[in-house]
This record gives structure tokens, sequence and C-alpha cells, in this order.
């Protein structure tokens, strides 16, 4: 290993080894990590040539800065075990990981860190670079779910540093990646991670969701999850700008969500505020991103949601003659313009037979070669007509005809459609048994 004397500042912060976007996203996200968990330094070393630069993180006492030298025995053994917590243990001063010692002057930078974890950021067949975590405050453990946090924002700063390093090598000219596979390399690496592989199966919900990056990177963001108590947690939001910064904040957003929602219950209210806070820090000056955040309750047919600016879904509402409109307007800001933003939490009742719709606003943004939007009301009676129709039929249908309408022009924003239909299947009589607890005994209602 090689200590580098070239750096000074404690701040930690190596000018031209990251572009600015990229500083901010994991600067912040290490500082988030630190911060929430108590955990004193949290330390990101970057893969540059031949070493691993000191480039960011929480403030060391001893004013220098370190590299690690690649291709010595850290590197290896973090490269066989990468995106999970690796302990270090320390047996006569010097450090051991996955039972094998490093050499001396590996053992002094990890003894200067205080490193008590490491986590390897993979980059394709590569190590990009490490995590070095220290110790909570007060030497406790880390728990399990503060463990899932590490491994999430890791997970985070490994796609983040992919994607720069795939960036500065087509900036560089390399001539084996056109821009084409290039942006599809990057697209598929950014959207394989941030749109969900799975759909939980939700009782009585038919569901399914599809999008159309503009540019091979996309700015939408997309998730849903069963949560523990069998209902299901929805998102869906839209970062401004394009090109690899939206597709790098986007990745954030996605990977703070997954975070917070690991570490303690929220409101949702809560939920989208610290957000907020957290999306706050790492957003260059004039980026922001909507969202809507919901947790639907397929027992009670009840959604409530926070909606923090974004493209309002919409509630079809099953009649005796068709579909009423209901749309979930804003119950609060962007996230990531203001420092500190409060969010109110509305609720609604789904009955058999209507519809949810999430999107993002590049589709009824779709553009003719006349320069006519699709629009909204086109969007709506799509819906509309395949009524009938199971979710997925439904929202291929919906792009399939919003992609009709342009005729082949080329368009300017990512669409993104999310569809939910409360089955019919599932109607419940209108005798319902209603349990009243009453003296230590249960009696029955009848439903009006």
């Amino acid at each position: 290993m090689m200590i580098s004397n070239a750096y000074a500042n404690s701040s930690i912060n190596q000018p031209g080894l990251l572009r600015p976007t990229v500083q901010s996203l994991l600067g912040g996200a290490i500082r988030w990590l630190s911060r929430s968990l108590g955990i004193d330094p949290v330390i990101l070393f970057v893969r540059a040539g031949e070493r691993y630069e000191f480039t960011c993180g929480t403030p060391i006492r001893r004013r220098r800065s370190l590299a690690a030298s690649a291709g010595g025995e850290l590197e290896h053994l973090l490269a066989s075990d990468t995106a999970d917590l690796v302990p270090v243990e320390w047996l006569r001063g010097v450090a051991h990981i996955l039972g094998k010692p490093l050499d001396r002057e590996e053992s002094d930078v990890l003894a200067a860190l205080g490193a008590d974890f490491l986590v390897g950021l993979p980059g394709g067949d590569r190590l990009d670079g490490f995590l070095c975590i220290g110790r909570k405050g007060g030497g406790r453990p880390l728990s399990l779910v503060e463990m899932c946090l590490v491994r999430a924002i890791a997970a985070q700063a490994a796609l983040v540093l992919e994607n720069w390093r795939l960036s500065a090598a087509l900036a560089a000219g390399c001539a084996e990646l056109h821009q084409r596979d290039w942006e599809m390399q990057v697209a598929r690496d950014v959207q394989n991670r941030i749109f969900p592989a799975e759909r939980p199966h939700i009782a009585g919900l038919d569901y399914y969701s599809d999008w159309r990056p503009a540019r091979g990177l996309s700015g939408d963001y997309l998730d849903y999850f069963e949560m523990a108590d069998g209902n299901l947690g929805l998102a869906i939001g839209d970062v401004a700008g394009k090109g690899l910064a939206a597709a790098l904040l986007t990745s954030s957003l996605h990977s703070t969500a997954r975070a917070l929602r690991l570490s303690r219950p929220y409101s949702l209210s809560d939920f989208v505020a610290t957000i907020d806070e957290l999306f706050y820090e790492i957003c260059p000056d004039n980026a922001y991103a909507t969202l809507f955040a919901a947790r639907y309750n397929p027992a009670r047919r009840v959604l409530e949601y926070v909606n923090a600016g974004h493209e309002p879904p919409v509630v079809l509402r099953k009649t005796a003659t068709g579909y009423r409109a209901v749309t979930l307007e804003s119950t609060g800001p962007v996230i990531g313009m203001l420092r500190k933003s409060s969010y109110r939490e509305n609720v609604v009742s789904l009955g058999p037979g209507d519809l949810l719709a999430m999107y993002t606003d590049g589709l009824c943004e779709t553009t003719n070669a006349k320069g006519e939007e699709w629009g909204f009301r086109r969007f709506i009676e799509t819906i509309q007509a395949c009524g009938y129709r199971k979710a997925r039929d439904t929202v291929d249908r919906v792009l399939e005809t919003a992609e009709t309408f342009a005729g082949g022009c080329p368009q300017y924003d990512d669409m993104t459609l999310w569809l939910g239909r409360v089955e019919e299947a599932h109607t419940r009589s209108r005798l319902t048994v209603a349990a009243h607890e009453f003296d230590g005994e249960l009696t029955t209602g009848v439903a009006a």
C-alpha cells in the first residue's frame, strides 16, 4: 500500500477525481449514513489508475491523505466478497480480513482510519472502490437493519462509480465504447437496479408497470414492494433534467427511499419529508424531483398517499355508465428544492373494478410531427377503453397508443406507467361481519 501526501486537506475532497455531480451524490450519501447511524468515520476510496484514492467522507484527525495500491491483498480479498460488510480483525497489530493478513502498510492505513468494516464496490469485472466503516458511538455493534442501510448506500455508490467510469471512458474517446452502446449499457445498469424486478402478489389487486426511456438514460423513478403487514408500498417520481446526471440522481433517490424504509417505521408524511431533506443535500443547484409515495391496504381497499409535486395519479371509479376520474393532487412541494418541507397525508378508498394509474409527465407529453401532444384526455380515454382488460394488457395498450400517436418522432422525456385494478371477483357481500370486542366477547353486526 502507498501513502499519498499529495492532498493535505482532511475534508477529503480531491479536486478533479470525480465530477462535481458525482462528488455531491457520494458525499451526501456518506454524510447521511454517518450522521444517521452515528458511525465515524465513513470513508470512500475510489480507484484512480493504479491506486485507490481517499476521495470523500467524514473528517479524520490525521492531516494526510491516504491511498491503497491496486492489485494488493486488500483489493484481492474485497473483490472476492463485494457488496457485503467484511469485518476487520486485529491480531498483534496486523489487520486481517476474511481470515487473511494484510501487509504492514495496509494495516497502518486501516488503523489510521479506525476501520471496523470494509465494503467493496464492484464495477463490471473489477473493484471500483471500497467503503471504510468505523465504529458506532460507544463501540456499539451494528444491528441487522443498520447493516442493510450500509449495504444500500454501498450499492448506490457502486452504481454511481460504474456509471461515472463509463462516462469518463467515453469522454476520453475509447474506441470500444460507441455512444449508443454506452448509453444503453448505462441505461440497463441503472434501470435494472431501480425498476422492480418482481411483482409481489397482493390479494385482490391486479397491477403492472412499464417504462420507455427517451434517450437511453432515464430520470423516471418507480418502486413497489410488499410490506411486512401485507400492504403494498408504492412510489413514483421524476428527476428534473436528462442524461447521466438525472440517472445518477434517480439511483440516489431509489437507494435513499429503500434505506429509509428499512431503518424505522415512518408515517408517509414523515417518510417523504425525510427523503426531501436528504435529497436536498445531494442535489446540485436548481435540481429537484417529484415524488408520489403511497401505501395500499388490500384488506380495507384504502390508499394512503403523499404527493410531492408529482403529476397527479388518477383513480378511475367504476360506475354504472363507465368511469369517473378522481385526481390525487399535490399535498406538498417537490423534493430537493427547499431545505425542509412539510407534507400532508391523504386517504382515498377504492372499490371493485376501480383503476389507479400512476405515471410520469412524459407519457401525456408525447408529441407527433405536427407538434401536438397526446395529452391527458387521450391517456384517460385509452385506459377507460381497456378497463375490462388485465393490467398488463392495459399498460401495453396505453404505451403502444402513445407511440403510435408519436409516429416515430423522437421524444424528449421518459414515459413510465403503473396501473392497478381492484379485482371484482373479490367483491364482498353487503352482509359483512364486523368484530366488536365487548366484555371479552365478540359480537357480529350487519353493514348498512
